[in-house]
């Protein structure tokens, strides 16, 4: 793959998420190379994937697996969102059952984005 760097804003990002949770979070999937990407089923225009050497997507839960539970997946999804808005940052933002996907794609002039069609909601 090679090396490259993260965007600061999605850093920054990590950063709040973390210190409002009081506890690590665990970097899942970060920066890809396409033929990783491919492998792991990643879109073909995946945040993960480096442009001009920078990477601008990372997924993340908290460090626990034991923690990470629908309700703590749902607040770190409302945290990253909140944090966004009040960073005035335009992200991708996607709820899965055990993760959050968070991007900075409006470095890149993409539109903000919100998902929760992969999340569990049954049995809350």
């Amino acid at each position: 793959c090679g090396p490259a760097d993260v965007d600061d804003a999605l850093v920054a990002l990590l950063d709040l998420i973390r210190d409002a949770v009081g506890q690590p979070i665990k970097i899942t999937s970060g920066t890809r190379c396409i033929d990783y990407n491919k492998a792991s089923s990643g879109a073909k225009q995946s945040f993960h994937l480096p442009r001009d050497g920078i990477s601008y997507a990372a997924d993340f839960q908290l460090g626990s697996m034991s923690k990470n539970t629908k309700e703590r997946i749902l607040h770190l999804y409302l945290l990253a969102d909140k944090f966004s808005l009040s960073e005035s940052l335009d992200t991708g933002l996607i709820a899965y059952p055990t993760w959050i996907h968070l991007d900075t794609r409006g470095m890149l002039d993409w539109a903000p984005y919100r998902s929760f069609k992969r999340f569990p909601w049954s049995n809350f």
